[in-house]
């Protein structure tokens, strides 16, 4: 930063300031990552149709085959679906999304363990 002066005769002085501004930012500031698109290979399949749809542990037959995701949802504090959050507890993803309408599609409800 700088300063400089021009006197104008009777006039005061006028002062101009100025600033050394980069003419190019690092090239890692523009730099675009993709996705890596193989992380969903992962997950073979999911247990509903919406893959925001986690039924809390002994509700669902098919999201207790899931139980890290389960135990994930809590330690993370996400409400499971169809559930109200509770104190700082975010609220489940389907629901959020999609409200109680997500009940409406059969792939999305509970299905209870078969005896």
């Amino acid at each position: 930063m700088g300063l400089s002066f021009k006197w104008t005769g009777y006039h005061p002085p006028k002062v101009k300031i100025w600033v050394r501004i980069p003419t190019a930012l690092p090239y890692h500031m523009y730099k675009k990552v993709k996705p890596n698109d193989k992380i969903l290979d992962r997950i073979k399949q999911f247990p509903h149709c919406d893959q925001r749809v986690l039924h809390a542990p002994g509700e669902c037959e098919f999201c207790d085959k899931h139980s890290d995701w389960q135990a994930l949802r809590v330690a993370w504090g996400i409400a499971f679906t169809n559930y109200e959050p509770e104190d700082k507890e975010l609220p489940c993803p389907a629901n959020y999304a999609r409200g109680d309408m997500v009940n409406r599609w059969h792939g999305n409800v509970a299905s209870p363990h078969k005896k």
